[in-house]
């Protein structure tokens, strides 16, 4: 019976070389360490059996980062690539809205430019006119105040910024002024002004 037994477990030794060479040195490392590395036994034979068992795991595992990788490394450059697209169409938008902001500023400018001129010279032409009128009444041998003669000149002197801002000339307006002025000096030394 034990010969029997024998030469079973002889069979089964022979017909399973490889998994008898496991279990041989499975028991062996219960009691011996690879001297070199410090390696136990055990722990290099599950880790050949995990190689063996999970390396098309392992492999898929390796796969899918690649996969990964490549799907990263594809959406990160069409990010990049959209980003520089709306970075320009930004750009070129805050230009074209400067551009059309300085225009119409610079039509807002000449358009206030205009008003501004327009008012100046009907203050010009409101100056002008009493000046004249101011002159006129003097001729005809009415007298003024001396008040109403400073408030005459003042007004002159407006006037003749405002004419030499905008380089205009009024050849009567210089002869009415130079007659009241005339007329000033002549009430001056006479202190002839009117009295009220």
């Amino acid at each position: 019976m034990f010969a029997e037994f024998g030469k079973a477990v002889g069979d089964w030794i022979i017909a399973n070389v490889g998994w008898t060479v496991v279990i041989v040195l499975a028991i062996l490392s219960l009691f011996f360490k690879i001297p070199k590395k410090e390696v136990h036994l055990w722990t290099w034979l599950l880790s050949k059996l995990g190689d063996a068992l999970l390396g098309s795991v392992k492999k898929d595992i390796q796969d899918l980062k690649d996969d990964n990788s490549k799907q990263f490394d594809k959406l990160k450059s069409d990010t990049d690539t959209r980003i520089d697209k709306l970075e320009k169409s930004t750009t070129a938008r805050f230009d074209e809205i400067v551009l059309t902001n300085n225009n119409n500023c610079s039509t807002m400018q000449a358009r206030l430019n205009e008003i501004e001129k327009k008012q100046d010279l009907q203050t010009a032409d409101r100056i002008r006119t009493h000046v004249l009128n101011f002159a006129e009444d003097l001729r005809r041998g009415n007298s003024r105040t001396k008040e109403d003669f400073d408030l005459l000149l003042d007004e002159d002197k407006a006037y003749e910024l405002i004419m030499e801002k905008y380089d205009e000339k009024n050849n009567v307006y210089s002869h009415a002024i130079k007659f009241v002025n005339k007329k000033y000096d002549e009430f001056m030394d006479n202190d002839s002004f009117a009295r009220y």
